[in-house]
């Protein structure tokens, strides 16, 4: 007597496939699209899968997105900010700096007070404000600045591989296609001349 295997499975869900508990439903141009943001649909297609054929149709499925990242933008970004993070790094102490000596100054723990907690300012510690909050406000632009050099370099280098996509390749192909062409049409008029 021969027993075969069974395989069995108990569902204790029901509304396994209900849009609303895997899919988010997004209206795309008049066209409803649904992103996944639970493997119920991947479940369910394995299951199908294990109970119609075994495991071996498992293998052909696709296994996802994967992540493969794009080593040359991730060198540029490491030495981006190997190059400006020491001179960001400058900016902000300076500005602590700054914002330190204007607090004290205006508490009256500058240098020039003579009494704590003085509530009139002289004219020179007035001027002493001004200066440190125009340098907090220059060095807040430079800041910015750097941060923006920091992104410079992948942006150019993301816009030249959007050329080379949408522009230079197909540009290409159309050339080589048209030279193809052109030499098919002579060989074809040197046949039969």
């Amino acid at each position: 007597m021969a027993f075969s295997a069974v395989t069995a499975l108990i569902a204790a869900d029901s509304d396994i496939l209900a849009d609303r508990y895997w899919v988010n439903l997004q209206d795309f141009f008049g066209q409803q699209q649904a992103t996944p943001f639970s493997d119920n649909g991947a479940l369910f297609a394995n299951l199908v899968g294990t109970l119609a054929g075994g495991d071996d149709l498992i293998g052909l499925r696709g296994r996802g997105a994967s992540l493969r990242p794009f080593e040359m933008v991730d060198d540029m970004q490491r030495r981006a900010e190997a190059q400006y993070r020491r001179t960001e790094q400058e900016l902000q102490k300076h500005l602590d700096e700054t914002q330190k000596k204007l607090t004290d100054l205006r508490a009256g723990n500058g240098d020039d007070a003579k009494g704590a907690g003085r509530a009139v300012l002289t004219a020179e510690q007035e001027a002493a404000i001004g200066g440190f909050q125009k340098d907090i406000v220059a060095t807040r632009a430079k800041l910015r600045g750097v941060q923006l050099e920091l992104r410079r370099d992948i942006d150019r280098l993301e816009s030249v591989l959007r050329l080379l996509d949408i522009v230079a390749v197909p540009a290409v192909l159309a050339v080589l296609a048209i030279v193809l062409g052109v030499a098919r049409r002579r060989r074809r008029a040197r046949a039969r001349a």
